[in-house]
């Protein structure tokens, strides 16, 4: 299943996320290149080592000038035990890399929501969610990355 619709690298081919696709079937982020339309995988999605859940996609996906694909997944585990909320993931020609936000005291957490702008100097911004389990409401804010 696609939680995004596929966005197109300006050179003809198209980059998509499935879930619960992969070796481990927590989805997967691919590209379909033309002309021959073969699917290749950039990026798998491993089980969530803390509660054995797996990270889902909260970002549309963003490609740049040079063909990196970007998004942001919230790494889905309710539990709050694990050293990180969401995350960021960069790949392509430049690449892989991934920033994870650090995570919040229990019961705040926060993660990677909406679009995603890169620039010319391959900064991302975007905006985080927060989620509070105590009903208080989260926390928002706006962030830049540099890989």
């Amino acid at each position: 299943m696609s939680w995004c619709k596929p966005v197109s690298d300006g050179l003809g081919n198209f980059d998509g996320y499935l879930e619960a696709e992969g070796f481990f079937a927590h989805g997967t982020i691919y590209e379909l290149a033309a002309p021959a339309w073969s699917e290749s995988t950039l990026w798998t999605f491993a089980r969530n080592q803390y509660q054995g859940v797996a990270d889902i996609p909260t970002t549309y996906l963003t490609v740049d000038a040079l063909g990196n694909v970007y998004g942001g997944f919230d790494n889905d585990d309710t539990a709050v035990l694990h050293p990180y909320d969401g995350y960021v993931v960069r790949v392509g020609p430049s690449g892989t890399a991934a920033y994870k936000f650090p995570a919040l005291p229990v019961p705040q957490r926060f993660y990677p929501t909406g679009s995603l702008a890169v620039d010319a100097q391959g900064n991302v911004y975007g905006m985080t969610s927060g989620i509070n389990y105590e009903g208080l409401g989260g926390e928002n804010s706006v962030f830049e990355i540099t890989f």
